[in-house]
């Protein structure tokens, strides 16, 4: 009877194991929309693609989610063998009379098991051959390595967020110490990361042993391998993403490289600049349709080729708006930066923030991985804070630069004009997409300032009353750089200067007669305004009418996705012999606790089983650029009526949730429940294509985004 309850309990232990390990893929949700960013930041001294900070929230948060499992292993190792002996010597009191009298000098509920195992006390010498041969013994001596493993887990995870914490104070005293510390906070967070992994995949192992076995049953190593095949392939792979290499380079569209041919003046007024500051002019000047100036020493990668070395990027639109003394400040600026050496700072930490930000996108989506991916999202935000502040000095310094080329009250209106003439721009923009004006590129803003900004007082009042939105803002607030300058400009004086005319443009001063050097920039732009407007009108096309149905069909055309029948004769071939099995020793077994272990499993896989017959009968989604139609729902979903979708990614499951803008009757028929619902779940797990094909073709319909 023994051996047969402890081949139920091994079963049952590797079973939740494995199952455990598939469910423990800890499903995430993000929102399906297209991500456009608009960063005043450069590629060079800001943050670099791909390595997005978190707005707002605390670092803090963060490090208590990386200790919670850590703490709670260590709460279940310190009661567990106290649970462990309590059992044991009530199994021992309900032991047969023959087995209870070799025990009968002991009084069982006072007996510490443990101290008799390691003990030598010969009157207790049958008692410790019995827990010997029962294994009892082993499980103490591993539960006590255990809780020992779990002290050792939180220790070096509490030691290495203070030592992240201390070198964060080290990061804003000067670029060495920034550089310096954020390396050194790196190897510490990584190797507490991978300490965490090697430490608490086994400790996870015993834990989920220890829940699942009777007291008199022997570990099993084939339990511990299954359960730490998951941890395993995790520090593969996390060490893979690290070694990865990162190139240091970004793409720059429509822009191109001025030479010192091409340019004469700009390349002379350029180099004046860099002697008066006694600093080296820049080794490539490129000049794009960005509004953002900046300076780099990544390799730009520009229409004509790309540039390596120190880069300096001038705005095509800027160009055309401020003039010849404004543009200098803002070169002055830039030059700042390269005598500061802050493009070191991008230089050096830029492979190693895109591994970061990599290493993360790899520990997302698995449970053993969260308490790593919290603890490295501690040390990402606790530095980015550091790194943002030194970068929001920093730019104050460059001010300063640019204040000794020209002067304080040069600076203060090329600022004030930079932001007055970027809104402007931007709105525009927007008008010769809607109503096909001319192309703003080309066009100067002076006219968009006099009749819109100059009467909306809701922009002037909150050019100077924004400030830092949070710490990860790499610039300061306009308010803030002004007053460093020495400068308290009001209102009135804002809009008389931005309305004042520019005599000459810097552009019209270093490139008169050249203009057929952009011509490949404004045909480009051209061409873009035009996709837009297409894309616009397709976006804002109605398809309950006849045209614009014919129209988004032609861009949409329908799709649909039916069952695929493997994934089912694969699960079912599965799930009901061992549905089966777990119903016949539920019958045939007569030990009650292992009826009371069997029940839940056995409701579990015949719950699962009966769900997924359902879910895989007549499974069919059909998509059109009106909506979506799901078998398992009473009507189609109309796009019209839904405010945003979101995503939610397990181990084998992808469920898209569409949230309307306001209730919508059930979509699921039901004899109790029908009051309107916010929002309509649509699982894609089972059809005949890769479920996130699936979503984000949904995606691209709903937004009506075109196939490039």
């Amino acid at each position: 009877m023994v051996r047969r309850q402890e081949n139920l309990a091994l079963s049952i232990s590797v079973g939740s194991s494995l199952v455990g390990f598939a469910l423990f893929q800890t499903p995430h949700c993000r929102t399906i929309a297209p991500v456009i960013d608009h960063d005043n930041e450069s590629p060079g001294t800001g943050t670099p693609n791909g390595v997005r900070q978190k707005a707002g929230g605390s670092y803090w948060a963060e490090l208590a989610l990386a200790l919670a499992l850590p703490v709670l292993m260590l709460v279940f190792f310190s009661i567990e063998p106290h649970w462990l002996n309590s059992s044991i010597g009530s199994r021992l009191v309900a032991a047969s009379k023959e087995k209870a009298s070799a025990f009968a000098k002991v009084e069982m509920s006072k007996v510490d098991f443990e101290e008799i195992g390691r003990g030598n006390d010969p009157e207790q010498e049958r008692l410790r051959f019995f827990l010997v041969s029962e294994g009892v013994d082993g499980r103490f001596a591993r539960l006590h390595w255990s809780l020992w493993g779990s002290v050792a887990l939180v220790f070096i995870l509490s030691t290495a967020a203070f030592a992240i914490y201390c070198l964060t104070f080290q990061a804003e005293r000067s670029h060495d110490r920034l550089i310096r510390s954020y390396r050194r906070a790196w190897k510490i967070a990584m190797g507490a990361a991978l300490a965490e992994l090697l430490i608490f995949v086994p400790l996870l192992t015993n834990a989920i042993y220890e829940l699942t076995t009777e007291p008199f049953s022997r570990a099993s190593g084939r339990l511990a391998a299954g359960s730490a095949v998951g941890g395993i392939i995790l520090l593969v792979t996390s060490i893979r993403t690290l070694l990865r290499k990162v190139p240091l380079e970004f793409s720059e569209p429509i822009s191109k490289e001025m030479t010192s041919d091409q340019a004469p003046k700009l390349w002379e007024a350029v180099r004046g600049a860099a002697q008066k500051l006694q600093t080296a002019p820049p080794d490539h000047i490129v000049v794009g349709m960005e509004l953002n100036f900046y300076v780099t020493e990544l390799t730009v990668i520009h229409d004509a080729g790309r540039t390596r070395g120190r880069t300096l990027y001038l705005s095509y639109p800027l160009l055309n708006q401020l003039s010849e003394t404004e543009v200098l400040v803002v070169i002055g600026h830039e030059l700042g930066h390269f005598i500061g050496d802050d493009t070191r700072i991008t230089r050096e930490l830029y492979p190693l923030r895109a591994k970061v930000a990599a290493t993360l996108d790899c520990l997302t989506n698995s449970f053993t991985g969260w308490t790593c991916w919290g603890f490295l999202q501690f040390f990402n935000q606790a530095f980015g804070e550091a790194l943002q502040a030194v970068a929001r000095q920093r730019e104050l310094v460059a001010d300063r630069t640019a204040a000794a080329l020209v002067s304080p009250d040069a600076v203060a209106r090329t600022l004030l004009k930079v932001e007055v003439f970027s809104e402007a721009f931007i709105r525009g923009l927007k008008q010769a997409i809607h109503e096909r004006a001319r192309n703003p590129f080309r066009a100067s803003c002076s006219g968009t300032v006099r009749n819109e900004l100059l009467s909306d007082d809701a922009f002037w009042k909150g050019l100077f009353d924004r400030q830092q939105k949070h710490p990860m803002d790499s610039h300061p607030a306009l308010s803030e750089r002004l007053a460093a300058l020495g400068e308290r400009p009001s209102v009135e004086w804002a809009r008389e200067l931005a309305s004042a005319p520019v005599r000459e443009t810097a552009f019209a001063r270093w490139f008169s007669g050249e203009e057929q050097l952009f011509e490949s920039l404004s045909e480009q732009t051209d061409e873009k305004l035009d996709a837009i407007r297409t894309i616009n009108w397709i976006k804002t096309a109605d398809y309950d009418t006849e045209i614009g149905r014919e129209v988004l069909d032609q861009c949409f055309p329908q799709q649909t996705w039916t069952t695929r029948k493997t994934d089912l004769y694969v699960k079912l071939a599965f799930l009901v012999p061992f549905t089966g099995i777990l119903l016949a020793m539920m019958i045939y077994l007569d030990s009650s606790i292992s009826r009371m272990i069997l029940g839940p499993f056995f409701i579990a896989f015949l719950y699962y089983t009966l769900r997924l017959w359902k879910h895989y009968s007549g499974l069919s989604v059909t998509l059109n650029a009106g909506g979506v139609t799901y078998s398992h729902w009473t009507r189609a979903l109309s796009f019209k009526d839904v405010e945003k979708m979101r995503a939610e990614i397990g181990s084998n499951t992808y469920t898209l949730t569409f949230h309307f803008k306001e209730p919508k009757p059930r979509f699921r028929q039901s004899r109790f429940f029908r009051s309107p619902k916010t929002s309509v779940p649509l699982d894609l797990h089972g059809l005949n294509s890769d479920s996130e094909t699936i979503a984000k073709t949904i995606h691209r319909y709903f937004t009506r985004e075109l196939e490039e």
